[in-house]
């Protein structure tokens, strides 16, 4: 693993109507993704406990924990190594939702190790 760079992927989060898609995203990191060497930065932005609780429960190494607690039979890839870092912003009264999420890429860009870095949003979906 040692010749395969590091990868960071921050995942922003902010809004609690997507709680959702943001499990979408990390159950389908966890069963399609096979580059062994992977940072995933989770991003709370929007000042939200229970999705900052979960984000810190998380653990890819055994099965999936939901958002819901429930534990699910989706596991990490065999090979993918994904450690996990978090990075959790309030937003200040003043702000507009922008700005937060500003705060938020920014400080995912002045932490991430890997060699190569790519931000998304919870609200982004691929098929």
């Amino acid at each position: 693993m040692k010749d395969q760079k590091l990868v960071t992927l921050a995942l922003h989060f902010g809004k609690i109507d997507y709680l959702p898609l943001a499990e979408n995203f990390l159950k389908s990191l966890l069963m399609c993704v096979t580059y062994p060497n992977i940072e995933l930065m989770l991003v709370e932005t929007g000042g939200n406990r229970t999705v900052r609780k979960w984000f810190e429960n998380l653990d890819f190494s055994t099965n999936f924990i939901n958002h819901a607690g429930d534990k699910t039979d989706i596991v990490c890839n065999h090979g993918c190594n994904i450690q996990k870092s978090l990075i959790f912003l309030d937003p200040e009264p003043q702000d507009e939702w922008y700005m937060t999420f500003s705060k938020g890429i920014s400080e995912a860009i002045n932490r991430a190790r890997g060699e190569y870095f790519v931000i998304l949003s919870e609200d982004n979906q691929f098929n």
